[in-house]
């Protein structure tokens, strides 16, 4: 899982015509790949950076302690 420190990041999808479509923009204090931390999908969109960014990251590993620390902020539901 990332975090947005600084920068810009764009998600696209590409669509059934072969062209990439804009999900969204994705600027300071906002994060990507929460997802596969929880549920491990397969990747369902790409992440561009549209400029020099920085990302702050929490591993699977950084999660798992962080639960066994702090519970009362992890739910497995």
């Amino acid at each position: 899982m990332g975090f947005i420190v600084d920068g810009l990041l764009v998600v696209t999808k590409r669509a059934d015509n072969g062209k990439n479509i804009v999900l969204a923009r994705l600027t300071k204090d906002c994060s990507i790949g929460e997802m596969a931390l929880i549920d491990k999908p397969s990747r369902s969109a790409s992440v561009i950076a549209q400029q020099s960014t920085t990302l702050g990251t929490l591993t699977e590993k950084g999660l798992d302690l962080f639960a066994v620390e702090q519970p009362m902020w992890v739910s497995s539901s």
